[in-house]
């Protein structure tokens, strides 16, 4: 592996708990969450945290105005 490979920083798009379990085992830097309904995505950011504190959360796909707040305080990044 050349020494510019190991400065990538990966990020993984998911779209449920299974494909987000399977990001933190594969030890990703990021991950986004996709379209997950608030009550999902408040569980995906305390299975990251409980398991692996350091990938950064990121949400994306219909977000509102009005949703923004609510997905902020559901934790992620």
């Amino acid at each position: 592996m050349d020494s510019n490979a190991r400065n990538l920083r990966i990020e993984v798009e998911v779209r449920d708990l299974r494909e987000l379990r399977a990001a933190i085992d594969a030890r990703v830097d990021r991950v986004l969450l996709d379209n997950m309904d608030l009550e999902t995505m408040k569980e995906a950011v305390k299975q990251v945290r409980k398991r692996a504190s350091g990938i950064e959360i990121e949400a994306s796909g219909n977000m509102t105005l009005e949703r923004v707040r609510s997905v902020a305080e559901a934790g992620v990044d």
